[in-house]
């Protein structure tokens, strides 16, 4: 697994060209100036005083005047305090896919001296690796060095790598990584800033948020264990803001947010930031699993299979032919005629005069006309009410109760055998 270690190493043999008196002669992009250096894919490289910038092949998609150019700004932060001359690395607003290294000789008064690079309010303080000062970033900036100040943080878990080119698959974490970091201060609100770097070049798309990448949207955090989540990165520059630490370590888990699938690793540079100073802790590498976002249509469930996705579907499911980690359902039509064929399609319909047995999907002989309400269908005319029986003409409803009005009662008439004498002697 390589993280473009040449690319560093590559670095690191300019830098000790600095010293030879025909650098600027010897360097593809020529010597720098204020009117810029043209330096395009193929990447270049500028020098001033005892700083050295790498631009990396593949780092820029078209051509720009690139200089590093000398100001008076101090880039002394927090208990770090720049010891050497700033140079601005233009133009600030230039966006580097691949990250351009910086490599500050050493100066006389500084023993292990840290890079320190400066862009909007913040300036972050990279770890010492050495006689040198050593830093990487992806966009223009400040740029100095100084004495290494005390961390803002340690992080417990993971390992961490000091330079990116050291990454390697010890320390390389797939979908997941369970992170742990004691803050330096126990009442101090922290910022934690993940950044994705892609050395090599083999993304041709933002990793972090956008092409701008100001904000660091690649994770998100997520299960955190002894502090207060107050900010995240869609709301300002930082991957997560933490406050109001309840324990000596913080826990969470690190996880995907903005990133997307990563088929081969990436180096993650992490800081911690307290106020206007953030520590570069070190790196790690980060890639995402076979199944990284594999739904496998909502109907089965993803299994790796080497370097490989597999779609177990679920009953009533089966891979697709063209694009197996698709599930489709199955039509389920074996021994039906008719109705739902448990999919949304249909088994077929009835024939004329059959009817659809929805539940067995059969189709039967529609039910006797007679025996429905069909209106053709009457009463026996041999069925009868006795004509013998009737309301006397003379009865009336009571138009306020609507009962018979008593006044005349109901006088049937029944017109049964009544040949016997009804009445009395």
């Amino acid at each position: 697994m390589a993280f473009g270690k040449s690319w560093t190493r590559s670095a690191r043999a300019l830098t000790r060209l600095a010293s030879a008196p025909l650098l600027c002669a010897a360097l593809v992009s020529g010597c720098v100036n204020d009117s810029g250096t043209p330096i395009g894919p193929d990447g270049g490289t500028l020098q001033a005083g005892k700083l050295t910038v790498t631009i990396p092949p593949g780092a820029l998609t078209r051509e720009y005047n690139v200089s590093l150019v000398k100001v008076e700004d101090d880039l002394s932060a927090g208990d770090v305090v720049a010891s050497e001359t700033t140079y601005e690395l233009k133009p600030k607003s230039i966006n580097l896919k691949i990250p351009a290294e910086a490599v500050y000789e050493p100066g006389g008064d500084v023993e292990g001296p840290s890079l320190l690079f400066a862009t909007g309010e913040r300036t972050t303080s990279y770890p010492n690796v050495g006689e040198s000062a050593i830093g990487h970033f992806h966009e223009g900036g400040l740029i100095s060095a100084g004495g290494v100040g005390m961390p803002n943080a340690t992080v417990n878990a993971p390992a961490l790598s000091l330079l990116p080119g050291d990454v390697n698959a010890e320390n390389t974490f797939v979908d997941i990584i369970p992170m742990q970091i004691t803050p330096s201060s126990a009442t101090q609100p922290f910022d934690v800033i993940l950044t994705a770097y892609d050395l090599v070049g083999n993304y041709n798309r933002p990793l972090n948020d956008n092409d701008n990448n100001r904000t660091h949207c690649a994770f998100k955090i997520e299960n955190v264990d002894g502090a207060l989540v107050t900010g995240g990165c869609v709301t300002g520059i930082n991957t997560v803001s933490l406050s109001a630490p309840t324990s000596a370590t913080v826990d969470f888990d690190v996880i995907p947010f903005l990133i997307g699938k990563t088929d081969e690793p990436v180096v993650v540079a992490v800081d911690v930031a307290v106020g206007q100073l953030a520590t570069r802790l070190g790196y790690f590498g980060f890639r995402t699993g076979p199944c990284f976002q594999i739904s496998c249509s909502g109907n089965g469930t993803c299994t790796p299979s080497g370097d490989a996705p597999v779609c177990a579907c679920n009953d009533g499911y089966a891979n697709n032919v063209e694009d197996p980690l698709r599930c489709d359902c199955v039509p389920q039509c074996d021994g039906r005629q008719c109705g739902s064929d448990s999919c949304g399609g249909s088994c077929g319909g009835c024939p004329d005069g059959q009817d659809c047995d929805y539940n067995s999907g059969q189709c039967a002989d529609g039910p006797d006309p007679s025996t429905t309400g069909d209106p053709s269908t009457t009463m026996d005319p041999s069925t009868t009410m006795d004509p013998s029986t009737t309301m006397d003409p003379s009865t009336t409803m009571d138009p306020t109760t609507g009962m018979p009005d008593p006044t005349t009662g109901m006088d049937m008439m029944t017109t049964g055998d009544t040949t016997g004498d009804t009445t009395g002697p």
